[in-house]
């Protein structure tokens, strides 16, 4: 028996989170996940939830590449290595292991800023140390 549907797609519009205020947030991770791309290479897409205020559970999201690496400069240092950074509140020491499972739960700050020249989209823009 053929599948009638086979090979129909439709057209849709991505679902966009409803945005909220620009502004720095209490959080904390909550999941994180390993994707392949072909085409870009591999990352992780960590889920983190605002934990306070009138957005407390919302949920947003910040994808990096897989690269856990140190630049000589802000530029040249990866995204994922800022966000482990932040999560943990120091620098990871070179060599060192960094299991992600282990920082479910940790409560940081996530600044949430409108992606420019994409309407609607917001994107988590730093992963800080939560305040004491």
């Amino acid at each position: 028996m053929t599948n009638q549907n086979q090979g129909i797609l439709i057209a849709q519009e991505a679902a966009v989170p409803e945005p909220i205020e620009v502004g720095m947030y209490k959080a904390k991770l909550v999941s994180w996940e390993e994707r392949e791309n072909p085409q870009y290479g591999d990352y992780i897409r960590m889920e983190f939830e605002i934990t306070s205020g009138e957005c407390k559970g919302t949920l947003r999201s910040l994808v990096a590449s897989k690269k856990l690496t140190k630049g000589k400069t802000t530029e040249t240092t990866s995204k994922l290595w800022k966000v482990v950074t932040g999560l943990r509140g120091s620098e990871p020491e070179k060599g060192e292991q960094i299991v992600l499972e282990d920082l479910i739960g940790t409560e940081c700050q996530i600044l949430i800023e409108d992606k420019a020249g994409s309407e609607g989209w917001q994107d988590i823009s730093k992963v800080l140390p939560a305040k004491s």
